[in-house]
């Protein structure tokens, strides 16, 4: 698949989840997607109490 594929892909992905999680204080950290032989799909979650303590 091309880049433009997994992007929208990803995009897709992180609306979804974000429109279920976003008054629970947890957000989207990360997605990425890997296409060998199977779609893999990672997607990390952080409280926002994590986040903000990470980068003070």
């Amino acid at each position: 698949m091309s880049n433009l594929v997994y992007d929208i892909l990803e995009d897709q992905i992180k609306s979804e989840i974000d429109k279920n999680i976003r008054d629970k204080g947890i957000k989207i950290h990360d997605v990425s997607i890997d296409v060998d032989t199977n779609l893999n799909i990672k997607v990390v979650l952080v409280s926002n109490e994590w986040e903000f303590k990470n980068i003070s």
